[in-house]
């Protein structure tokens, strides 16, 4: 714990502190115990005059008795220095009174000096507990504490205050080369970050799909944009697990930058997370320490090979070998060195690993996060990198039954209708279809038939917004979707199998998840 307060007037324990010239470091505390090499609970602070400390200062130096460290006075410009952060002392003058200088020496008369009142409107009383002796859990609850107790949605929601939704920017997009699409639309010069996102899609025959984006065709293409963003080459490493490698190529083009710009716009414009980071990429970024990345993650066959042998050495001779063998590899990444324990292999293995997942391709990594500043995403991760960092890497939930039958409330006729009855039933059809979905025993998945009628594989870090809900259809046998609306319409059927086999016709045909 550090506090930078007036040195020449704290008073530790009865020792006096003691004073450097032209000291100008903030006060530590483990400093001063260290120098003192005793005990202590607390830091009491005086406040006195300048005159007074230095006629005290002078008193002391002259004190052959005092065992404690000598005060050396300061010079001007130190004393200058450390009372610029101090109240003056102004007394109040007694009228009845004809001395130039008055003592207060009573506590009535020092409550109407100027100084004081000054100090106790400015100031509360500083107690400082030894940081040895402080019950953080007790005393202190640390701000990034308070600000992990935030949901993912919540941090999202406060970014997607920035939106203006007033204005857009436009995106022409075309199923069969989304990446394209996205990069013309943010080099576009109408383009802001911060205006809603205006999405058309073109069909096969060159059209534009008569839909007006509320929401379900922008939230189908940040969808695609990160399943994309998994394939380029900026990425390596296992699929589900991808961090930054540098490419010329991209670096030209300042893909590193796109990529990060995408992936913010998405999880604060409502739609998913990339969801394929690296956490040992992430960590780096939102500026933890931790780094667990393994030989696993290396998809260079030669380099992983050498690795693995380097970890699996048996003897310390074996060790050097494999050393000396690979000496231009290893002085590469800075590694090579003489080893005196066999114990040392799991070091350099780890080495390595961080020069080649982080050092190497510390270029792509800055222009990425420069992109991900957008809208204030980086700034977000960096405050809540625990509740975040499930927004950009993979992690084994997925969508079930029970959730997606929750989530999506039918609109039922009144009860005692036909209509009603033929609804109830469907809504059997519809848990059991969910059942079969999760089970894999139908042509679709759960998250395909979320996409179908949401726009989204699954639900984004923003939430669902509107709710999702169930509509029935009696003029169709084929399942429909408005995603805009958020909106499921279930076909009116009499027969389980024909359901089935419906529902699984008209989500793997459809062609493309705008309004329907």
């Amino acid at each position: 714990m550090y506090h930078q307060v007036p040195t020449f007037c704290c008073i530790l324990m009865g020792q006096r502190l003691k004073i450097y010239q032209e000291q100008t470091t903030p006060f530590s505390l483990k400093e001063y115990k260290e120098a003192v090499g005793k005990a202590y609970q607390r830091i009491t602070v005086y406040i006195c005059t300048a005159a007074d400390f230095m006629t005290c200062s002078q008193e002391l130096t002259t004190d052959s008795e005092e065992s404690d460290s000598d005060v050396i006075i300061m010079s001007r410009s130190a004393a200058e220095f450390n009372t610029a952060d101090t109240v003056i002392w102004e007394p109040v003058l007694n009228s009845t009174n004809n001395n130039d200088e008055q003592s207060p020496t009573d506590l009535t008369t020092l409550m109407e000096t100027t100084s004081y009142r000054k100090y106790t409107e400015l100031y509360s009383p500083i107690v400082i507990e030894d940081e040895e002796d402080v019950d953080v859990d007790s005393h202190i609850i640390p701000k990034d504490t308070e600000v992990e107790l935030l949901s993912v949605s919540e941090i999202i929601k406060n970014l997607t205050l920035q939106i203006d939704h007033k204005h857009v920017s436009r995106f022409n997009i075309c199923r069969s080369d989304i990446w394209d699409g996205a990069v013309r639309g943010l080099k576009r010069g109408t383009f802001a970050e911060n205006y809603d996102l205006l999405v058309k899609f073109s069909d096969d025959a060159g059209r534009f799909e008569e839909c007006v984006d509320t929401g379900g065709p922008k939230r189908e293409f940040l969808s695609l944009l990160m399943k994309e963003l998994n394939k380029r080459p900026i990425f390596d490493g296992p699929v589900e697990s991808r961090y930054l490698v540098y490419n010329t190529t991209a670096i030209r083009g300042d893909e590193y930058y796109f990529a990060g710009q995408m992936i913010a716009l998405s999880i604060v414009h409502g739609g998913p997370g990339p969801n394929f980071l690296s956490e040992d990429l992430v960590s780096f970024i939102s500026g933890k320490s931790s780094f667990k990345s393994s030989v696993a993650d290396i998809t260079d066959e030669e380099i992983g090979k050498v690795l693995r042998e380097i970890q699996n050495a048996a003897s310390l001779e074996n060790l050097r070998d494999l050393l000396a063998e690979n000496s231009a590899m290893l002085q590469t990444a800075g590694c090579f060195r003489y080893v005196k324990s066999l114990e040392e292999k799991d070091t350099i293995v780890k080495d390595y690993l961080w020069w080649f997942i982080i050092d190497r391709n510390h270029a792509a990594i800055d222009r990425f996060k420069a992109g991900l500043a957008t809208l204030q995403f980086l700034t977000a991760l960096q405050q809540h990198p625990s509740v975040l960092t499930d927004v950009l890497c993979h992690v084994n939930k997925r969508l079930t039954a029970a959730e997606v039958e929750h989530m999506f409330q039918p609109e039922l006729s009144p009860n005692g209708s036909n209509r009603k009855v033929q609804e109830d039933k469907t809504m059997s059809f519809w848990a059991d279809d969910l059942l079969d979905c999760e089970e894999n025993n139908t042509l679709v998945s759960l998250e395909e038939l979320f996409m179908f009628a949401t726009g989204v594989p699954r639900v984004p870090p923003a939430g669902m917004d509107p709710k999702p809900r169930l509509e029935f259809l009696a003029s169709s046998t084929f399942p429909m979707a408005n995603t805009c609306a958020n909106t499921l319409k279930l076909p009116l059927l009499d027969c389980y199998s024909t359901f089935k086999t419906n529902m699984d016709f008209g989500i793997k045909n459809s062609p493309g998840f705008g309004c329907h």
